[in-house]
């Protein structure tokens, strides 16, 4: 695997101290996104939303201009024309120093906007701040999704307590009548760049949704940076009406693909 970390490419595993806060604490913050095979999609939006954790949690960091060094860790994956994962980590080495974005490309070939998704509720409430951001302490969420994947799900809906619904595990939700759009509001709700890139095309509004509340909607959809916008078959048992009409529409604007 080749990465850029610390000014450098590298190859191979990273290595980090035992006595680190990421090595022992899995401290340290993430953005994934799309090389669309011309340029990082929505970069800026994922830099703004990486920076507001750090500053949330007063970690310094030493950033990197970001599009030069991830064209230039694409062209050394031997991605550059073609889609592929770009992963930013700013792993906290040091509790008293600047900590440094490690970046990183691999193969992803994004699905087509008229592929689906079945959904199933998560197996307890999320009750962590944390959920606004993108930590790296991810480990209650991989372990939800990685038992809904044995099952057959191709991810968990997050509740929190009182049964209001979230999000997915690796998405933003959102549910439609058949004209409007309602984005659940829950408090700690990670702030989704793929979802706010579609507002500024769909009707969308911000709703506080109970899980009871999820089988009055006609359809849902699941968005992230790496599948844009795709419709969710079903959520448990229950069945939704699947139209791909808005996800091919906006793919565009959420990928920068043209198909």
């Amino acid at each position: 695997m080749t990465y850029w970390y610390k000014g450098a490419l590298h190859e191979g595993g990273v290595t980090l101290g035992v006595d680190s806060p990421a090595f022992r604490y899995g401290a340290g913050f993430f953005e994934t996104l799309l090389w669309n095979g011309a340029e990082p999609w929505l970069l800026d939006a994922h830099i703004a939303r990486l920076e507001g954790s750090l500053a949330r949690f007063s970690v310094d960091y030493q950033p990197c201009d970001y599009p030069a060094v991830i064209a230039h860790v694409v062209e050394a994956c031997g991605l550059r024309d073609t889609t592929a994962r770009i992963n930013i980590l700013v792993p906290i080495e040091d509790a008293d120093a600047a900590a440094s974005p490690l970046v990183l490309a691999a193969p992803w070939t994004p699905p087509r906007p008229d592929a689906t998704r079945t959904l199933r509720l998560a197996s307890q409430p999320a009750q962590s701040p944390l959920g606004m951001h993108k930590s790296m302490n991810y480990l209650g969420n991989w372990l939800e999704r990685r038992a809904a994947l044995r099952d057959g799900y191709d991810d968990v809906v997050v509740t929190l307590p009182g049964n209001i619904v979230l999000e997915t595990t690796t998405a933003a939700l959102l549910f439609s009548d058949g004209t409007n759009f309602c984005a659940p509001a829950g408090l700690t709700r990670l702030r989704s760049t793929t979802l706010d890139a579609a507002r500024t095309v769909l009707p969308v509004h911000d709703c506080t949704i109970r899980v009871a509340e999820l089988f009055s909607f006609r359809h849902a959809y699941m968005l992230n940076a790496l599948v844009g916008m795709l419709p969710v078959r079903a959520i448990g048992t229950h069945a939704y009406d699947v139209d791909a009409a808005p996800c091919a529409r906006l793919r565009p604007l959420l990928l920068g693909l043209h198909d």
